[in-house]
């Protein structure tokens, strides 16, 4: 199994020296959550709370993804870096082509790319692109962005981004895996057809299998192979390797934990999300070795 620690909520400053720690004990990388800016008195209904009302406080810091992921890389030898999950039609799709472009000439194989259509009107609003198309456009962002990946003079003629003999350096030396969040039936669809994996939270194991499930019909559907399709998600009750096997039997191939928001049986803190400033370097990165140390076999299979 592969194992990516999550640094959302997290204290900033502890970004590094905590990278460090997880890329020598065998971690797989480290995810970094998107968000633009808070919102003080949003319109926008967050979809994933009974009332609309998102889970942190306007206080809580989100570094810029790319930026963030280009110190880690230069501090590290081996982790990789993601996104969980960059609202990518809510920018200009030849900038984070550019962005993450870089980053992979830079840090071979290290880098990897996920996607969803967000739910904030306002970071659309406020950067100048359509909330309405936002879906529609992400289908063909990842069609351009894989283009321009490529190194070559590429054109690409679409409903929504049309251009002729474009070509951008650096170009990656290998592709960048894309995996797109989202639970919705287009979004489920959308990962199985352009994407090499799906990035996401299971609340609980049966929510686990009905996506699981959904994603394998798709995948059967469009006649693509799911041994090669990356399931990356939180998953419950992650306190022991016959647990970690459980999860990879049932298709998950990458796990997201965060070692110092979990109890010792795996289950998740009752620490608000908020108070990520509480925690202080030593309790993170004994977290951190704690984990590894409990789960070392399955570390070790990956």
């Amino acid at each position: 199994m592969r194992f990516w620690t999550s640094m959302v909520y997290a204290p900033v400053e502890h970004y590094l020296p905590v990278a460090e720690v997880l890329d020598e004990l065998g971690y797989e990388g480290v995810l970094l959550a998107d968000h633009l800016f808070s919102v003080r008195d949003t319109a926008s209904r967050y979809p994933y709370s009974e009332d609309g009302t998102p889970p942190w406080p306007g206080a809580v810091p989100f570094p810029d993804v790319w930026v963030t992921a280009a110190a880690l890389a230069a501090r590290t030898r081996r982790l990789r870096f993601g996104s969980s999950v960059y609202i990518a039609p809510a920018r200009d799709v030849f900038g984070l082509a550019k962005q993450v472009g870089t980053l992979a000439a830079l840090a071979p194989d290290r880098v990897a790319l996920g996607v969803g259509v967000g739910w904030m009107r306002e970071e659309f609003d406020l950067t100048g692109q359509a909330f309405g198309t936002r879906g529609r456009r992400l289908d063909e962002m990842i069609d351009v962005m894989r283009a321009l990946w490529a190194g070559d003079w590429t054109e690409y003629h679409g409903r929504h981004y049309d251009f002729a003999g474009v070509r951008m350096l650096p170009a990656p030396s290998a592709p960048v895996p894309l995996w797109c969040g989202g639970y919705s039936e287009r979004a489920l669809h959308r990962a199985a057809a352009l994407c090499d994996g799906w990035i996401g939270v299971f609340s609980d194991a049966d929510r686990g299998r009905g996506i699981i499930a959904a994603l394998r019909k798709q995948l059967e559907e469009l006649d693509r192979d799911p041994a090669g399709f990356r399931i990356v998600a939180s998953v419950p009750a992650l306190g022991s390797v016959e647990a970690v096997e459980e999860w990879a039997q049932l298709g998950v191939t990458d796990v997201i934990v965060q070692p110092w928001a979990v109890s010792a049986r795996g289950d998740s803190t009752e620490r608000h999300v908020g108070s990520g400033a509480a925690l202080d370097l030593s309790t993170m990165i004994s977290a951190v070795e704690s984990f590894a140390a409990r789960l070392a076999p399955a570390f070790r299979a990956a």
